[in-house]
């Protein structure tokens, strides 16, 4: 088994190790909290980065369900983790929903739900369809279910994840509240297809 192979199942080991259950996480604090969210994220891209070695040395790997297994680890784990921080966060809001004004430009940058988005350090999709499976989760978790968000920051947030001929797919579509759909299913139907249709090679 050569190095990276290892390396990568290393870091799928460490992920899987990542607390889960709502009894250990609701146990830690908000520091503790953010720190493991941290954690997942170094562990994400030093995994994404051995893989991808990994797969250019031996093409094989390709065809391997590593990538999933990892991103559905992780979308597990990062979700647990994101759900705990979430449920502090609904009472810190409420004492300062309504700020004076000189303080509001500080609330709103460091309390507002859709302020943590860049956190949680949303993965670029360019269309491979080797990365669909890991885009789609992650962003499905983060952005497309989170009934906090409007359709518009949405489409935004899909918007700036996209490059090369994945953001060619939606390009022509107008920055509007009702196009965020159009948006998201087109990629959904032509990645989806064209990982079904790579796979039956």
């Amino acid at each position: 088994m050569s190095f990276l192979k290892k390396k990568g199942e290393t870091l799928l080991r460490q992920l899987s190790l990542t607390p889960s259950n709502s009894e250990e996480l609701s146990a830690m604090d908000h520091a503790e909290l953010s720190v493991r969210l941290e954690q997942l994220d170094r562990i994400q891209d030093k995994f994404e980065s051995t893989q991808s070695q990994l797969e250019e040395e031996d093409p094989n790997e390709l065809e391997t369900s590593t990538r999933n297994e990892f991103a559905a680890t992780f979308i597990r784990a990062k979700e647990a983790l994101t759900r705990e921080l979430n449920k502090m966060d609904p009472q810190f809001m409420s004492s300062t929903r309504n700020p004076p004004p000189q303080e509001q430009s500080s609330v709103i940058v460091v309390k507002q739900p859709k302020s943590r988005l860049p956190k949680l350090q949303l993965p670029s999709f360019v269309g491979a369809y080797t990365e669909w499976p890991n885009f789609l989760g992650m962003f499905q978790t983060v952005v497309h279910n989170d009934t906090e968000l409007s359709n518009l920051e949405k489409f935004q947030h899909l918007r700036s994840c996209l490059k090369g001929a994945a953001m060619d797919t939606i390009q022509s579509l107008e920055i509007r509240d009702e196009n965020y759909i159009i948006a998201f299913d087109l990629l959904v139907q032509r990645h989806t297809f064209k990982n079904y249709s790579d796979c039956r090679g």
